[in-house]
């Protein structure tokens, strides 16, 4: 008979589906039995096989004649080499030898290789306490695969082969996890390179108060830190995040630390007068963070008020009026929500204390009331953010203090029967003891008890004229020409009244000017020596 063909195909990549013949073939013969032909070789090799169907590379049998039966054919050689990847798992095989009566043919041999691989496998820190492991389809169809975690001792167990995730759990916080995958079929397997990868920290705990600081541009928070050790129950630093939106959205800005000690960080770069969401994570031992802990929201502080160079517009003998340059109304960012005026007693504002404020950033002005005159004030404008915390700017001190070096002012002796007038032989100094330039509002009244005198601005029956001056030296009496009357004139203007060598003059900060006084005594009913006193009054008037 005749021996099987040889079947030899080498290629990259093989898929048999169907039949390969290789069979040996014998020869019946009447006068001379013949013996039976051997069974073929079938070579496969490929990178990556796929097979199912048959290779048949059987002997045939023996022949049969009168004379007696030949014996059968030795059946074949079929061998599968697969390099990179596939099985032969479906290919069914005949290699038999040919059957005889006389002698019966050696079966071939079959020799193949099943081998499977997988491209990636990988994990991802899902949590914790869990690690999701994933990978791409195993090539060379295996029937299962299986993860192992060669550190937490736990695998998967079998999985279908169509599987591409497992999520491992129970595991401990802030802990490297080293795990591979195999696949198995056939009775072979093939395992994955090994990944490895480091389960979440624990979520840090908040602290009272979360956050500490707001300025412009920064917010500093706090929470209690982690143990140094264990591992799982620690971090390898802090992550603190802000967002202006409650983190749906928009930038988020950041501040790291790698000392698992720290407590607190500052974020800078943040919007002026802007409410920040803020938020702390744990940092594992590949850098990723781990659950966050809410601390809160607060805003930014809003741009402090520029001070304008006349702060004080308004000053009384009880109350101050300020201003300062308002901020613009929008946006958010480079405006307010209104302002607050302090004065106080202490230049650290420790001190007596009073306040007024406004809800509107278009404002501009602000009074005070309940000072005194003789105490230094010190003054500062604060913006107000969201939270109604003001940014404040310094406005200076404030003093409304004047001192008088008289309350008496003698007029001499006065002989009504040979002057009507007398210059008085002293004089008021008064002296600015603040911080401001003051003019000085003056007016008198009579104050004698029951006295018919009314001051006026000539002489008469019961009108005595009080004339005043503001002069360095005794002024001569023709130099005096306006009255001081119950109603009160403010002296300092160019020209104005009372107005001498010192006429247009304020009264600088730590300055003095004198006043002297003429009197015009009147045609009177009053009996002779009844003391008459005149009271003049000096108070300061600030811009």
């Amino acid at each position: 008979g005749n021996g099987g063909g040889a079947v030899i195909i080498q290629a990259t990549s093989m898929t048999i589906d169907g039949l390969i013949d290789a069979a040996g073939a014998g020869v019946q013969n009447v006068s001379d039995p013949g013996g039976g032909g051997a069974g073929g070789a079938v070579n496969l090799t490929a990178n990556d096989f796929n097979g199912s169907g048959t290779i048949s590379a059987s002997g045939a049998p023996g022949g049969t004649s009168t004379a007696g039966n030949g014996g059968g054919g030795g059946g074949g050689r079929v061998s599968i080499a697969i390099a990179d990847y596939g099985n032969a798992c479906g290919l069914s095989y005949n290699v038999a030898g040919g059957t005889s009566s006389a002698t019966t043919g050696q079966n071939g041999t079959i020799s193949s290789t099943s081998t499977f691989q997988i491209s990636t496998f990988a994990g991802a820190g899902l949590s914790s306490a869990s690690v999701d492991w994933s990978w791409s389809p195993a090539q060379g169809n295996p029937s299962n695969v299986e993860v192992f975690d060669t550190i937490s001792g736990q695998n998967s167990g079998l999985l279908p082969s169509t599987a591409v995730t497992w999520t491992e759990t129970g595991l401990l916080a802030n802990t490297t996890y080293t795990a591979y995958l195999q696949a198995t079929g056939c009775g072979a397997s093939s395992n994955s390179s090994q990944a490895s990868v480091a389960t979440l920290t624990s979520a840090p705990t908040a602290a009272v108060p979360s956050l500490l600081a707001a300025s412009l541009s920064s917010i500093q928070a706090q929470w209690t830190a982690y143990q140094a050790s264990p591992a799982d129950a620690s971090a390898e630093g802090y992550e603190l995040d802000a967002s202006s939106t409650d983190f749906t959205g928009g930038v988020i800005y950041s501040s790291v630390t790698a000392i698992v000690a720290d407590s607190t960080l500052t974020i800078e770069g943040l919007d002026p007068n802007s409410t920040y969401y803020l938020r702390v994570a744990g940092l594992n031992w590949a850098g990723f963070t781990g659950p966050y802990t809410a601390l809160g929201s607060t805003p930014t502080l809003a741009n402090a008020p520029t001070a304008l160079p006349a702060t004080f517009l308004d000053v009384y003998f009880t109350s101050v009026a300020v201003n300062w340059a308002a901020l613009p109304a929008a946006p958010s960012s480079a405006s307010a929500e209104g302002y607050v005026l302090d004065a106080s007693t202490a230049p650290d504002f420790s001190g007596t204390l009073f306040s007024s404020s406004t809800a509107s950033v278009e404002d501009s002005t602000l009074s005070i009331s309940g000072l005194d005159l003789s105490t230094t004030w010190y003054f500062r404008v604060g913006s107000l953010n969201w939270a109604g915390v003001p940014d404040v700017t310094s406005l200076g001190p404030l003093n409304m203090e004047l001192s008088v070096s008289s309350i008496v002012i003698n007029l001499g002796s006065i002989n009504p029967g040979v002057a009507l007038s007398t210059v008085s032989v002293s004089s008021v100094v008064v002296t600015n003891l603040g911080d401001l330039p003051a003019t000085i509002a003056i007016w008198a009244s009579t104050a004698t008890p029951g006295s018919p005198w009314l001051l006026s601005i000539s002489s008469g029956i019961e009108q005595p004229v009080l004339q005043a001056l503001w002069n360095s030296a005794t002024p001569a009496s023709s130099a005096f020409n306006a009255a001081v009357t119950a109603s009160t004139t403010t002296s300092g203007g160019a020209g104005g009244a009372y107005a001498g060598n010192q006429t247009g003059f304020e009264v600088p900060a730590g300055a003095s000017r004198t006043i002297w006084v003429q009197l015009w005594l009147p045609t009177s009913t009053v009996a002779a020596g009844i003391q008459q006193i005149i009271r003049l009054f000096l108070v300061p008037v600030y811009p």
